[in-house]
Formats: structure tokens, sequence, C-alpha cells
């Protein structure tokens, strides 16, 4: 081995070794939190749980829209129903062919429920799919096969 490479490596391994002293914390380790800071952080999880799902009772899922649609296409679509605060679009590659989804987030739940009449309608040559929008939940999968 030549002395350039001994010299490398040890700076190598005295590098890691002044990082691994000084490690990044992005949460505060279990250890380091109180017990009353943990308890609020617990506390902090059901409320945002509960604010999503505030927010996903006023949401729709479209299904089996078109490629090209923008989402101003969509909010002339559904702005009879009331007013939307937000428009996601997402496509997908299944199965070989592009599939895009859509959620619209209404300001209301009313508005939302009324949404639902456009469920089987067409849009851009497409039968269009509008369900409530599910609420996730962490770490939960469906079994598929």
């Amino acid at each position: 081995m030549s002395g350039s490479t001994v010299d490398a490596d040890g700076d190598f391994l005295k590098g890691l070794e002044v990082w691994s002293k000084n490690p990044v914390h992005v949460r505060p380790s279990a250890s380091s939190a109180s017990h009353d800071h943990t308890r609020d952080h617990v506390r902090e999880s059901r409320c945002e749980i509960s604010e999503r799902n505030e927010v996903d009772s006023r949401s729709i899922f479209l299904r089996n829209i078109s490629n090209e649609v923008t989402a101003h296409v969509l909010e002339r679509k559904f702005r009879c129903f009331g007013i939307i605060n937000r428009i996601t679009i997402f496509s997908r590659k299944s199965e070989g062919k592009l599939k895009t989804y859509a959620y619209i987030e209404f300001d209301n739940t009313q508005s939302a429920e009324q949404s639902l009449s456009f469920n089987k309608t067409k849009m851009d040559e497409h039968v269009i799919g509008v369900v409530k929008k599910r609420t996730n939940i962490r770490g939960w999968r469906t079994k598929k096969g």
C-alpha cells in the first residue's frame, strides 16, 4: 500500500470519528425529552389527526380522469358545488398505462357531498369516478394478491 492511500484512509477514519461524536438529531431522543413533552407530542398528534379527518370529510377523490386534465378544467366543472380550496392532480404508471387521479378539497362538507352526484359522468371522453376521500392511516396497507 502506498503512503498516500494510508494517509487518505487515516484522514477518512478521523473524519468519521469526529462526525460520530457530533450526531445530528432531527427529533429529540426519548431520553432527552421530558415526560410532559412526550404527552404534549401525543396531544399534538391527535390534534393533527382530527384536523386531517376534518379536511378529508370535505374532500373528494376523482379517478379515471384524462391525462391532459388541468386544475383549471376541474375547477370549472366542480365549482358549481361550492368554494374549492385545493385541487391536487397526480399520475402514476400502472400496468404500462398512465393513470391520472385527483383530489378536490372543498370549503365545506356539504359541497363535497353534493359533488358525488358527478360519479360515473363523462369528462373529456372518460367516465370519471367521484368518491369521498378516505383518510389514510399511517402504516396501514392492504395486501394485494
